[in-house]
């Protein structure tokens, strides 16, 4: 069962109640809905009870939008990609919570969230947990997420959303 806590900025992911309604809409690319334009910290920090509410999340994405997986040298480019790659990812789990720790605005549509990833492995013992720190970068335009960076080194993740911010400014 998944379940939301926007203010605590968590979300956690029970397999098998996920498996349909994620691989079921793999593919689509939802559309933008009518609401104003979002405040990017907010709704940064609100992705973590998004993890698996794709549609949810995928809403405040551009179409086209990127999601580079920095460690992994993976880059995606479009909705039904990124899609993909993340129902895969969070699939992979019999458990997957992610907490929202810090979200930090760079300024220039430039937001780092900074977030614990807490596992456990599909097929895996029931003691085998994993946590592992990750670094997001998202980088705003137009009111909607354009680009995402992946990142297991916080130092380089904060490097790179400074980097990208005077880009932009």
């Amino acid at each position: 069962m998944t379940s939301r806590n926007h203010r605590e900025g968590r979300a956690s992911y029970d397999r098998s109640a996920a498996m349909s309604t994620m691989s079921g809409s793999r593919h689509t690319a939802p559309t933008m809905p009518d609401r104003p334009v979002p405040d990017p910290i907010e709704t940064v920090r609100s992705f973590a009870a998004y993890a698996t509410n794709l549609d949810e999340m995928f809403g405040y994405f551009a179409r086209d939008a990127v999601w580079e997986g920095v460690p992994l040298g993976i880059t995606f480019r479009g909705i039904a990609e990124i899609r993909g790659f993340l129902t895969d990812w969070v699939s992979s789990y019999d458990e997957y919570v992610i907490e929202a720790q810090e979200v930090l605005d760079f300024g220039g549509g430039v937001v780092l969230a900074l977030v614990h990833q807490l596992v456990r492995p599909a097929g895996g013992a029931i003691d085998a947990r994993v946590r592992e720190d990750w670094a997001f970068v998202f980088v705003w335009a137009d009111g909607q997420v354009v680009r995402v960076e992946a990142h297991q080194d916080l130092d380089q993740a904060r490097a790179a959303a400074e980097r990208l911010a005077e880009e932009r400014a």
